[in-house]
C-alpha cells in the first residue's frame, strides 16, 4: 500500500472512530469531558512519529550487555506545530529504558549502571578512556547537527571518575560515576556544578 493510500485510510478510520465516538451528534452538543479526552489521545497519537536506529560500535559492546538505541520522537501539538526530541533508550530481556542524561544537576541516571557489561570495569586510565568513547557514542555523536559536538575529558578522583562534557556557567557539566574498590560502576549521576583542580 502506497503512503497516500495508507494515509487516506486512516484518516478515514479515524473519522469514523471520532463520529461513532460522539453517536453521531453534531458540533456544538455536549458530549463530556471524558469522550473528549478520549478524542484527544487518538488525535495526539496520531500526530506522534517515532524513528529508532540501533548504536552499533565495538566500544559500546565491551562496555554495555544492553542494546541501545538513538531514538528521535517527533510529536505534533495539536494545532499543527511540532516539536522533536531526541534521546538514547537500552533494551534488555524485553524491556526498555530511557538513559537520558537527567536536566538537573545530581540527578541519578538510574538505568546505566544497570546495563554495564558485569564484565567491564573502571580501574585504569586504559579503562577509562574506553569507557570514555562509549559515553561519547551514547550521549554526543549521535546528536542532531543543531546541538553543540562535545569532546569529553575525564578526570579520575580516587573511586569518581568524572566525565566533563563542557562548562556550566562557571562550573564544569559532567558525568560522574563512582565504582568500588574493584571497578565494578555503582554509580552515574549527572553533575552540573563540577569543580575540579587539574
Amino acid at each position: 500500500m502506497n503512503r497516500a493510500l495508507f494515509d487516506l485510510v486512516n484518516t478515514a478510520a479515524l473519522i469514523i472512530v471520532l463520529i461513532t465516538a460522539v453517536g453521531g451528534r453534531a458540533f456544538g452538543e455536549d458530549i463530556g469531558a471524558k469522550q473528549v479526552e478520549r478524542m484527544v489521545k487518538l488525535k495526539a497519537m496520531r500526530e506522534i512519529e517515532v524513528d529508532a536506529q540501533e548504536m552499533r560500535s565495538e566500544v559500546l559492546k565491551r562496555c554495555f550487555k544492553a542494546k541501545l538505541y538513538w531514538v528521535e520522537v517527533e510529536m505534533g501539538d495539536l494545532d499543527g506545530g511540532s516539536s522533536t526530541t531526541t534521546m538514547p533508550f537500552a533494551e534488555s530481556n524485553g524491556a526498555l529504558a530511557s538513559i537520558k542524561l537527567p536536566s538537573v544537576g545530581g540527578e541519578r541516571i538510574e538505568h546505566l549502571p544497570r546495563i554495564i557489561d558485569p564484565a567491564f570495569t573502571l580501574k585504569t586510565e586504559a579503562d577509562g578512556e574506553i569507557f570514555r568513547e562509549a559515553l561519547d557514542h551514547l550521549y554526543f555523536k549521535n546528536r542532531p547537527s543543531w546541538q553543540d559536538k562535545v569532546e569529553l575529558r575525564v578526570v579520575q578522583k580516587g573511586l569518581k571518575w568524572h566525565f566533563i562534557d563542557g562548562d556550566f556557567f562557571d562550573k564544569l557539566k559532567a558525568i560522574t560515576i563512582e565504582t568500588d574498590a574493584d571497578g565494578k560502576i555503582l554509580s552515574a549521576i549527572r553533575d552540573l556544578g563540577l569543580v575540579v583542580a587539574e
